[in-house]
């Protein structure tokens, strides 16, 4: 499987206040960092994605300091309280972001920043971008799984509208937070996926394999994980040839009159929010 490397979550280093850490992250100190802990020589990569809460109580002096004693090989940039229609408030948060990204980049120069892209809408979005790219930040990550959970067509497409406006922009773009093939297929313009959903598939009961799915009681074992790892792979690559072979064949699906008059039920072409958009 072609796999650029693993993802570790910030948040699962943390108490659920983002104040302490825990006792994992003891013994990934313990172990001398990262690399050692889990006994894997790939890329490392640290996820600043977590809930509100942890995120106002995790300082950006805590996390440098954390980025510097696991040692991974990258990180996400800070994350941050940005939401569709709260224009003030994610102004601020992403204000504070690029600021603690300063720090870092500064402090962590064993790492390497990915840049995690925040903003409630096109104006934001697009200035950030540009922000981390002033900052020589060449990989990006987005985090679409926050808008899908959702589950409504317009926080669907108003993920795949901001994705899409940043990779036209940058180098190198990761989605993060999704894995089923109908999402992949949304975002097949992205260079990269971030998933857990090998894990999550199998924790809910969800398998590819049908004997596997009607023995509900065997426990979980890292074959049901690296199966459905396949099958996800498996997906992307299906996907990256179909897309190959749309990009000849098929006009620009955000030109399209259908796509533009479903995102205008969601105010996503109208005023402001187009202003130096896609």
């Amino acid at each position: 499987m072609d796999c650029f490397g693993v993802v570790i979550k910030t948040q699962h280093l943390l108490s659920t206040d983002g104040k302490r850490t825990n006792r994992i992250f003891d013994q990934i100190q313990s172990a001398g960092g990262i690399h050692p802990f889990l006994g894997y020589e790939g890329i490392v990569i640290l996820s600043s994605i977590m809930p509100d809460k942890a995120i106002f109580g995790f300082s950006v002096d805590s996390y440098a300091e954390m980025i510097d004693i696991i040692r991974p090989d990258f990180y996400l940039t800070p994350d941050g309280e940005t939401y569709l229609g709260e224009i003030e408030i994610s102004a601020l948060e992403i204000n504070r972001i690029t600021k603690d990204t300063d720090l870092l980049i500064k402090e962590c120069s064993y790492s390497h920043p990915i840049g995690l892209i925040k903003g409630c809408n096109y104006q934001q979005i697009n200035s950030h971008t540009e922000q981390l790219l002033e900052r020589g930040i060449s990989r990006f990550a987005f985090h679409a799984g926050d808008y899908l959970s959702r589950g409504t067509s317009c926080s669907t497409d108003t993920a795949i509208q901001f994705s899409y406006a940043i990779r036209k922009r940058v180098p190198w773009l990761g989605i993060y937070g999704i894995g089923a093939m109908k999402s992949l297929r949304n975002f097949s313009f992205a260079d990269g996926y971030i998933t857990q959903s090998h894990f999550v598939n199998p924790f809910y009961g969800r398998f590819r394999n049908s004997d596997r799915m009607n023995d509900s009681v065997q426990k979980i074992s890292r074959d049901d994980i690296m199966n459905e790892l396949f099958h996800i792979s498996r997906d992307i690559s299906a996907i990256e040839l179909q897309s190959t072979l749309s990009r000849w064949l098929l006009p620009n699906e955000f030109e399209q009159p259908n796509k533009l008059k479903r995102l205008s039920g969601c105010d996503l072409i109208e005023g402001e929010m187009l202003k130096g958009g896609i």
